[in-house]
């Protein structure tokens, strides 16, 4: 193991009224001969360290991570069908790691670090004139054996399933770990202004919440990008981060486009919070963070709402809250209790359970309706909000075996996990194959991921339009005659629109 020292020099980049600060080099960018497909002048740089190497890569050959002020240096080859490089390490939980990986050849090198199915951290591309190089700093998030592999071409899980890595006897790299010190943690105000920050700059993630008080506090971290697609899985680790023996929670969301997590922080467990990305990311990826005050619900707390709806109307009840965490809905008509769910999830970012969160009826005559919300927990809820509307249907569709293709485009941006609903007017039982898939703003490419829905039978249903069985963007269904309601909801509150495709045919 040999020592190396590290330095940075900073840049200012404005992002609206908030300054964004990020680390470069001082020289020339590294590597720009890669851009050209050759890296001989690379190949040059990195020869000290060939001569440096502790271990070469292979079937997960373990290196013990160095102390803090050294390194160790490792190498490898990709080859083609046989997978990346790879390497273990035993880590520990708030350990703070940096690796660096260099170009001998890989054309594009990328790298993992995995410490089981829901622990994964891949590198970062600072895409700003530097090529043949990736790198990572990351707080390990638990303790255990973490495996490294390196790769040429490969971005993310799904590029794993293709077979887009290739190699040659000359695609080598050559790459460095060291243990570091945790950064310096910013000062991040309750109820103060948002911080806007690259996620390539790890080392600036770290921040301390001042002015919290003995109540809990909530953390937003809103994900964004400048350019091409910005899909994400977020992390954020609280607690007491800088402890000799470090205790935090990690919360997370799973891969999606422009993700939004929201977390409950407790003041007396730590007031620190650390956000990272599982996902490749590049130097346009970016995320802005803040921290709030919560009004709290209390256990056993109600809160209730009324409304009227005309006949071929809908009436949708829900409820919101910081975290999504579930809670009891009832809603009557008359006094009388037509709907109930004792764990109903929450509206919002962090509600990513199949099925519908909003409780919907469908309107043959006109009627009045109230809407109960009970916190049925025994630890409070935050900004727990109570919905109860009339929604109109977007259109109204008559199929036959005959109809054809038939489409609707819903341009009206659509809240988080909100409800909109198309009704099916079957006339004779046909083969039906529906389509949902929403728009993203600012972005030109309609998927079905973004968007759930739902079918529903009016007229041979005893309950009331509730729940039901998960369909996702496509499905084909055979439908007798009758009257059907299409319940979509979208998962971001990013989606400027929605587009409904239909096509129908004589069932076989």
């Amino acid at each position: 193991m040999t020592t190396m020292k590290r330095g940075w020099c900073q840049v200012g980049l404005a992002l609206g009224a908030v300054v964004v600060l990020g680390a470069c080099n001082s020289g020339p960018r590294f590597g720009e001969e890669c851009a050209r497909g050759e890296c001989p002048e690379m190949i040059e740089i990195t020869d000290d360290l060939m001569d440096q190497v502790d271990m070469v890569g292979g079937e997960g050959p373990e290196m013990a991570l160095p102390e803090e002020g050294e390194r160790v240096v490792f190498s490898g080859t990709v080859l083609p069908r046989e997978g990346g490089s790879s390497f273990s390490f035993e880590g520990r939980a708030g350990q703070w790691v940096s690796i660096v990986v260099y170009s001998r050849g890989v054309r594009d090198p990328t790298f993992r670090v995995e410490a089981a199915p829901d622990v994964v951290r891949w590198s970062l591309t600072r895409d700003d004139g530097e090529f043949g190089v990736v790198r990572r700093v990351m707080m390990l998030p638990v303790d255990g054996r973490y495996r490294l592999d390196v790769f040429n071409q490969i971005r993310g899980e799904v590029n794993l399933s293709h077979a887009y890595q290739y190699g040659s006897e000359d695609a080598h790299f050559v790459g460095v770990i060291e243990t570091i010190s945790p950064p310096a943690a910013r000062q991040l105000e309750v109820d103060g202004r948002a911080v806007e920050e690259r996620f390539v700059i790890e080392e600036r993630g770290l921040f301390e919440l001042r002015g919290t008080g003995d109540a809990p506090v909530g953390v937003r971290v809103q994900s964004l990008h400048d350019d091409a697609f910005p899909v994400y899985a977020l992390n954020l680790a609280h607690g007491e981060l800088l402890a000799s023996e470090p205790t935090f929670q990690v919360d997370t969301t799973p891969v999606r486009y422009a993700p939004t997590l929201q977390s409950l922080v407790d003041p007396s467990a730590g007031i620190y919070a650390h956000i990272d990305s599982a996902t490749h990311v590049n130097h346009y990826g970016w995320y802005r963070i803040s921290a709030h005050s919560l009004t709290a619900f209390e256990p056993g707390e109600q809160q209730r709402a009324q409304v009227t709806g005309e006949a071929g109307q809908i009436v949708t009840a829900y409820h919101r809250n910081w975290t999504g965490e579930p809670a009891a809905i009832e809603v009557m008509r008359d006094g009388e209790v037509i709907m109930a769910d004792e764990a109903r999830p929450s509206v919002g970012e962090q509600s990513l359970e199949i099925g519908p969160t909003d409780m919907a009826i469908y309107l043959d005559e006109a009627a009045s309706f109230e809407a109960l919300l009970t916190n049925p927990h025994d630890a409070a809820l935050y900004e727990a909000e109570l919905g109860l509307e009339v929604k109109e249907p977007l259109d109204v569709w008559e199929l036959t075996p005959r109809c054809g293709e038939l489409r609707y485009e819903h341009s009206t941006p659509v809240e988080t996990r909100r409800s909109e609903f198309f009704l099916l007017d079957v006339q004779e039982r046909s083969k039906v194959m529906l389509f949902v898939s929403g728009w993203y703003e600012g972005w030109g490419g309609p998927a079905a991921a973004w968007v759930d829905f739902f079918l529903y039978a009016l007229d041979s249903r005893a309950e009331p339009l509730f729940s039901g069985d998960e369909s996702r963007g496509r499905r084909e269904y055979t439908l007798d005659e009758g009257r059907y309601v299409v319940h979509v909801q979208p998962y971001a509150s990013q989606i400027a629109r929605l587009s409904f495709y239909a096509t129908c045919s004589v069932p076989e």
